[in-house]
């Protein structure tokens, strides 16, 4: 997934989205419209957006998911002042966030009647962002009947890697219907 450029940048190919329902692949993300994006989530996507009330951790950082399934999520955020640490690059927390939330959004999408957490996260941090457009890439790696592991790629608009995570998700026990 990730490759050397020849100006010692590593750069991060993002893999070629799987066929959907209707057999066709998805193009990448520069290409669709927000409407597009709106219109071609999934129905247990809208309804997991419209269980996200406002002042949410997720809602106060700012990203949008522009796909997201139980083998891929992409998620995107532009960098605002407020992402920025003291000496104006983009926080740590920020890409942490950003990768968590993508995986985990997988891992959920991947049991959908299971409630699902994450355990181990664990991030590299490989390039400062100063501002501009991050997208992360979470892919399924693995999943058994208790847990779910993902990995995720942060990368700039122009293919810089910028951090890179793998996170596992324990699949918690369904709730029984005592109260």
């Amino acid at each position: 997934m990730v490759r050397e450029t020849g100006d010692g940048r590593d750069r991060v190919r993002p893999p070629v989205p799987e066929a959907s329902d209707s057999g066709t692949r998805e193009g990448p993300e520069e290409n669709v419209s927000g409407t597009e994006l709106q219109a071609g989530l999934s129905e247990e996507l809208r309804q997991l957006a419209e269980k996200t009330p406002e002042g949410t951790f997720w809602d106060l950082l700012g990203a949008q998911v522009l796909r997201a399934n139980g083998k891929q999520a992409v998620v995107r955020l532009d960098v605002q002042p407020h992402h920025l640490n003291m000496i104006g690059i983009t926080h740590g927390g920020v890409y942490a966030s950003l990768l968590d939330s993508a995986m985990g959004l997988v891992a959920m999408m991947a049991r959908p009647n299971d409630k699902v957490v994450t355990t181990n996260l664990n991030v590299h941090f490989v390039r400062a962002a100063d501002g501009g457009t991050i997208t992360v890439t979470a892919d399924c790696v693995h999943t058994s009947r208790t847990q779910i592991t993902v990995q995720g790629f942060a990368c700039r608009e122009n293919g810089d890697l910028c951090a890179f995570a793998t996170g596992s998700f324990r699949i918690l026990e369904p709730r029984s219907g005592k109260g």
